[in-house]
């Protein structure tokens, strides 16, 4: 192998390898966040997150009841 091939297989791999990390790093960070999750009756769900004018109401509900939960 070529030393050009070999500094772009590492370039390659190095991209690939940040790329995955920060994918990982961002989809742990998603699911700490607060959010609200609706369910049907149909099987169907719809995720709104904690900044949503919808589900800031219903996010503080659920902080309140954890907050009672945890001090019983």
């Amino acid at each position: 192998m070529s030393r050009r091939r070999k500094s772009v297989a590492v370039a390659l791999l190095l991209t690939t390898a940040s790329a995955g990390a920060a994918w990982m790093i961002k989809r742990r960070q998603d699911g700490r966040r607060p959010h609200v999750g609706l369910y049907f009756e149909d099987g169907s769900m719809v995720s709104l997150p904690d900044t949503s004018p919808q589900a800031t109401q219903l996010v503080e509900l659920g902080r309140e009841a954890v907050a009672i939960v945890r001090g019983a």
